[in-house]
């Protein structure tokens, strides 16, 4: 276990000893369970719900140079806690704000193909294993890719990233049981149970690429792609793209497909969709597993949470000059 998800209301986070002790509530008040884990076996703590953690126990996290997220009830984070070594030796910030233009449009139009070219993979492995035919879809998707590579300004590249986009959820809704309900990709907040998937999966992924980037020595807030994202995290924003279908679009398809993750575990409101407790536990296990799950990189086998680590690094050699930026192709 690298990462830990504690979700729930009432779970309490405290430090015991040198370990990190986590008491949760079971079902009638006066149930409470213990679990302790050793800061060594962590370098993040995601934190999801009302629940409270010590002061003690986030110096003991920091000691050990493990990061804290909070996220709201849709998967938001909203809160990053990081060991102070990691969170404010930002050695790049001059070279990536400075970068010269022409450098960052070649880098923004990677990132946008290869971000394409993900979600035509993932489409064609569902066509041959759903027996689906998204031959439309994934020309749609190509042509968009022509544009992107024809494109001399960044600001550009959004709209035909978001027309390619459109065409890959029009695909991506075929593959989903009609049950649940899914038209289209909504979000701020979700609106239905497909899309509360989507969005809490993404806020799992987020604090993952954001320790990378800072861990590499890169500031989070100067991307190539997402430069109009003012006072956010723009880099973050840019890599993130390249994970999201190798990563969370296949975990809901296969947990909606094999039925771990039902429609009637989602509790939708006019103001959103919340996955409920126990299918957010499922469905976060699954991403956890993804995110350890190997898969072929610059030649040989690595765990998806390595890559992210190693990519941002490689983000950082084309940031100082050494390389050209190649994004993750799945």
């Amino acid at each position: 276990m690298d990462t830990l998800l504690v979700t729930g209301r009432g779970a309490h986070i405290r430090k015991k000893k040198e370990m990190l002790s986590i008491i949760q509530k079971i079902t009638e008040p006066s149930e409470k369970r213990e679990t302790t884990i050793s800061p060594l076996d962590l370098n993040m703590v995601i934190l999801s719900g009302d629940l409270s953690i010590t002061s003690g126990a986030l110096r003991l996290l920091a000691s050990h140079d493990v990061g804290v997220v909070v996220m709201d009830g849709y998967g938001r984070p909203f809160g990053h806690f990081l060991p102070l070594q990691k969170g404010m030796i930002i050695e790049n910030v001059e070279r990536q704000r400075d970068m010269p233009r022409g450098k960052a449009l070649r880098a923004a139009q990677e990132i946008c193909r290869c971000a394409c070219r993900n979600k035509i993979t993932l489409l064609q492995a569902v066509g041959r294993s759903m027996d689906i035919d998204f031959s439309a879809e994934v020309g749609g998707i190509r042509r968009k890719i022509k544009g992107i590579n024809r494109a001399t300004d960044p600001r550009a590249l959004f709209g035909f990233e978001g027309a390619a986009t459109k065409v890959y959820f029009s695909g991506f809704r075929r593959a989903i049981p009609p049950e649940f309900g899914f038209k289209g990709r909504n979000h701020h907040p979700p609106r239905d149970a497909i899309n509360a998937l989507l969005s809490y999966g993404y806020g799992i992924l987020y604090p993952r690429i954001r320790r990378a980037v800072v861990t590499a020595g890169l500031s989070p807030y100067y991307g190539v792609h997402h430069i109009s994202y003012k006072k956010q995290e723009a880099l973050v924003y840019d890599l993130i793209e390249e994970f999201r279908q190798p990563i969370i679009d296949r975990v809901v398809l296969t947990a909606v497909h094999q039925g771990r993750i039902r429609p009637d575990q989602f509790s939708c409101t006019p103001e959103g969709c919340i996955i409920e407790p126990r299918a957010k536990k499922t469905y976060a296990s699954a991403v956890m597993r993804r995110l350890h799950a190997e898969y072929s990189y610059m030649g040989r086998r690595e765990q998806f949470s390595r890559i992210i680590e190693r990519q941002a690094r490689y983000y950082a050699g084309f940031v100082n000059g050494e390389h050209e930026y190649r994004a993750f192709l799945y």
